[in-house]
């Protein structure tokens, strides 16, 4: 991991809201005991959303075996989209009382940070599946065997059932739970890497979605346990922002400077899109660009979330306010070609 992002990774407790967690609008850790029910509503919704999208994956690759006459195939892909769909409808439609997390006695604050690390453990989830079903995908389309991948993502989806079923026993009783199983969830994780543009330098070309970069500027950003990085790319005279997490816990996304100077609102709207405030505070900035590198520059931040993982950055430089509004990146979109 380089360097510049050890302040954020492998942090403990709260402050590490991982990588989809930002899609979640207004994800505060369950912080306000008023809004606890709303915030795991959505964060199911999210979750529940995004497995479908795994699930129906899986529904086109039975179309795909049909027409490859691969029929003896499909009943173990159809028992798995099943599975996987099961799992997704039981986290959008679990209910809970009014006690534990969501009454209005104290609640441990052990409980609170077990179930921001099974909202983590979830959204990790969310990887684990995507990698078995593109397995299951390219078997499909090479004429491969598909018993492997298929045995390995029904014991991710039956894993991804005890972790929901451990996050429901911390809602119920507001209490941390222990055992083995909980002891897995709090490892740290080794998976944990660098994104693909995580230490770009000023003339490297980036190609994302077919359309070349070249890199022009970067702001690195230090706000408490927090870092990120923001590129300036530039094509022609298009000019984007490549938005940087320190590692893959958190999606990148593609910005653009927006003319829209929002307030300072829990909710504000920009380019007709609606954001909630997920982070705001004091940062320090190193930027570098092609008049050199000024360190320690104090800016004053907030970081908005909105549908479908959209993300807005507002700025104020004390000379400057800057708006930067964008949608997330598949990896699989980015290109680096680093300057010899």
């Amino acid at each position: 991991m380089s360097s510049w992002a050890g302040r954020d990774v492998g942090s403990g407790g709260q402050g590490r809201v991982a990588s989809w967690l930002a899609k979640v609008p207004g994800y505060s850790g369950y912080k306000n005991k008023e809004t606890r029910r709303d915030e795991d509503k959505r964060v199911r919704d999210e979750l529940a959303r995004e497995y479908g999208q795994y699930a129906q994956r899986l529904t086109d690759l039975q179309g795909e075996l049909v027409r490859s006459h691969r029929l003896t195939d499909i009943g173990t892909i159809e028992r798995l989209e099943r599975s996987l769909r099961l799992f997704a409808d039981r986290v959008q439609v679990a209910t809970y009382g009014y006690g534990g997390l969501f009454s209005d006695r104290s609640v441990d604050e052990r409980a609170l940070d077990q179930l921001q690390a099974f909202d983590r453990a979830l959204g990790d989830g969310l990887d684990e599946v995507r990698s078995g079903v593109e397995a299951l995908e390219s078997a499909g389309r090479d004429g491969g065997d598909l018993a492997g991948p298929a045995r390995q993502l029904q014991a991710t989806i039956d894993g991804l059932s005890r972790r929901f079923d451990l996050r429901g026993q911390v809602l119920e009783s507001g209490q941390a739970q222990q055992g083995p199983d909980i002891d897995e969830l709090f490892k740290p994780r080794d998976s944990e890497q660098p994104h693909v543009a995580g230490d770009l330098h000023f003339g490297d070309a980036v190609s994302i979605g077919g359309t070349d970069y070249l890199v022009q500027g970067r702001a690195e950003f230090h706000a408490g346990d927090s870092a990120w990085r923001q590129y300036l790319l530039r094509d022609g005279g298009q000019e984007q922002w490549l938005h940087v997490p320190p590692s893959t816990r958190e999606p990148m996304a593609l910005l653009q400077r927006s003319s829209e100077a929002p307030g300072d609102g829990q909710q504000v709207t920009v380019g007709g899109q609606t954001f909630t405030l997920a982070a705001s505070g004091a940062a320090t900035a190193e930027v570098v660009g092609e008049g050199g590198t000024t360190s320690g520059r104090s800016v004053q931040y907030r970081r908005y979330g909105g549908d479908g993982g959209a993300l807005l950055f507002v700025y104020d430089w004390g000379n400057e306010r800057q708006t930067l509004v964008g949608q997330p990146l598949d990896p699989l979109e980015i290109q680096v070609y680093s300057r010899p």
